[in-house]
């Protein structure tokens, strides 16, 4: 009836309706007798899902933005297919330049809707994930199956939930600038009094959000209601996240060769960044040269396998030492014999780079080394040198990586 009477309403003001677009769908189970809508004489379609303002929704799904994320997934993986299908024509995608076609061609599909569709089904989220996950590895040349922490620390790029999560709060602080006149204002309202009432609604999921971080972040309704608190609560979730990714570079094996990474900053001084762009995935010039050596020190390549292996042979003691070579005459007795050492070296050679990584084993010894320490040097200079040093039990440890110019193959 009111829609109706919409209709006749919009004549009496001399204002035109167009009966062929709109649309309307039922958000509950279907009644045995289905009504029928009419504006004017045209029968408005009932429909299942529909796209308003940009955003897909269905009402066959319990979530109704089911369709939405499914659309946006399948269409940033299909850009992300034809990026990479770029190599037939202009060859190996370079990081940086990967990096800018991510930002302005799949990023976009990613975030879309990320400040009305707040990401409480994960497994709606998980698509984008996968998008996410998909294109990192294939710029660095990373196995479907790699660690996801080094994807984020060594591009810079920042998880999808989290950067979803941070312009849906951008969202509520350009919200929050409105008056009391706009109707998103009061929206807004409303949808944190249903928060206050334990009641369901946008605010409530945003609250959600927060409580479901690795590190959980409580806030009230008058948090949300207060704009100066926004920054610090953004910077909050960032170091967040950056503490858990740390977090795994440190406890896993396969990463040690990242831990305590220190980079130039302002000054020229070291620091410890987290997130950033590293170097070697920019300077190094040969595309295959950068994803062996990518591979290398993310604990994503066979060389690294290899060198772990032997580095478990030596804690157990399955690393066979070689003989001594037998002597016609004995030799006369010389100095104490120092502690005995077996070492598995590893030479490779990148083009103008040259990488070599070794282990030292000592039986035994007076000192070990309380920490880690882990140096990184721009490339562009002569020599860089990564050194980290690794004490477990009775045995020490000494990895060190040196990377240099090969000065005669320039």
């Amino acid at each position: 009836m009111k829609v109706g009477m919409f209709g006749k309403g919009g004549g009496n003001k001399r204002a035109y309706v167009s009966a062929r677009k709109p649309k309307w769908t039922i958000y509950r189970p279907l009644p045995s007798v289905i009504p029928t809508l009419h504006i004017g004489d045209h029968v408005v379609e009932l429909v299942f899902e529909f796209k308003c303002v940009g955003i897909w929704f269905t009402s066959i799904h319990k979530n109704i933005f089911y369709r939405h994320y499914d659309i946006k997934a399948s269409k940033a993986r299909g850009t992300s297919n034809v990026i990479f299908g770029l190599k037939h024509r202009i060859g190996s995608l370079p990081v940086r330049e990967g990096l800018q076609l991510y930002m302005a061609r799949v990023d976009c599909y990613l975030i879309s809707g990320c400040e009305l569709a707040l990401d409480t089904d994960t497994s709606l989220l998980d698509d984008l994930m996968e998008v996410q996950h998909s294109f990192l590895r294939r710029l660095l040349g990373l196995n479907s199956h790699s660690m996801l922490a080094v994807l984020f620390t060594e591009t810079g790029q920042m998880p999808i939930r989290i950067r979803r999560l941070l312009l849906a709060l951008g969202r509520l602080q350009y919200l929050l600038e409105f008056d009391d006149r706009r109707v998103a204002r009061s929206a807004l309202l409303d949808s944190i009094a249903l928060l206050c009432e334990g009641k369901s609604g946008w605010a409530t999921d945003l609250a959600i959000l927060l409580r479901h971080l690795p590190t959980a972040v409580a806030v009230t309704p008058d948090d949300l209601l207060c704009s100066k608190t926004f920054e610090g609560l953004a910077q909050k979730i960032v170091g967040i996240v950056d503490e858990d990714l740390q977090r795994d570079i440190d406890r896993l094996v396969k990463t040690h060769l990242l831990c305590n990474c220190l980079e130039t900053g302002e000054g020229r001084a070291f620091r410890l960044v987290t997130r950033c762009l590293r170097h070697y995935l920019v300077d190094v010039a040969v595309p295959a040269h950068c994803k062996a050596i990518t591979g290398l020190l993310l604990g994503d390549h066979n060389l690294t396998a290899k060198t772990l292996g032997c580095r478990n042979a030596l804690i157990t003691g399955a690393l066979p030492v070689p003989p001594v070579p037998p002597t016609s005459t004995p030799s006369p007795p010389g100095p104490p014999v120092p502690p005995t050492k077996s070492c598995v070296g590893v030479f490779v050679k990148f083009g103008p780079f040259t990488v070599t990584a070794f282990t030292t084993h000592t039986s035994f010894g007076s000192s070990r080394p309380t920490g880690s320490s882990y140096r990184v040097a721009k490339s562009s200079s002569t020599r860089g040198i990564l050194t980290c040093n690794v004490a477990q039990l009775d045995l020490c440890y000494n990895v060190r990586i040196t990377i240099h110019r090969n000065i005669q193959n320039l």
